[in-house]
């Protein structure tokens, strides 16, 4: 849980679709159901559809939750819902600082500031789902799944792409000061 803060900042909320892998492939080997991990992150990209599979994925953690006897923790809508705020939030912060070159700072920091607003609602969306989730591992049988100490090689990719990102909006902020 204390992981997914950091991560959601670091990789500029791109962590989202590492967190919808990981965690659909952690269902499919414990529970043996057919479920393909790549996939169904790969279809938060996919307009109108992605929002379809962020509900099942929620009534999956929800199911999980009931399981471990938590069954009020997840509002399946809820993660939708976040997605939809955090993904507009992203586009008009997109739109601020594109719209004119150079951006001004006012665009710039407007932008900036909404890209942070948006990974705020992300990292709550993860939050919704994880601390549910760590109830049902921390009573799953088999047992639940090991603590991690390091960052899997996944995490470290995410990171990389999210810095090429933080680069991108100080590049933008700087010219916009300069300018």
């Amino acid at each position: 849980m204390e992981r997914l803060l950091p991560l959601t900042f670091g990789s500029y909320g791109a962590y989202l679709s590492y967190w919808f892998y990981l965690t659909w492939r952690q269902y499919r080997d414990h529970t043996g159901d057919a479920a393909y991990p790549v996939w169904h992150a790969l279809t938060l990209a996919v307009p109108i559809y992605g929002w379809f599979r962020i509900y099942a994925h929620a009534k999956i953690c929800r199911h999980l939750a009931a399981v471990a006897g938590r069954p009020d923790t997840i509002i399946p809508v809820l993660p939708v819902l976040l997605f939809l705020f955090s993904g507009g939030l992203l586009s008009v912060g997109d739109f601020l600082v594109t719209s004119s070159e150079p951006a001004t700072l006012s665009q710039a920091l407007t932008g900036l500031f909404l890209h942070l607003d948006g990974m705020v609602l992300i990292a709550f969306l993860l939050s919704h789902l994880q601390r549910p989730l760590n109830g049902y591992w921390e009573k799953a049988e088999p047992p639940s799944l090991p603590a991690r100490k390091g960052l899997r090689a996944g995490e470290i990719v995410f990171l990389i792409i999210g810095g090429l990102f933080w680069r991108g909006a100080a590049v933008s902020l700087v010219g916009a000061i300069a300018a």
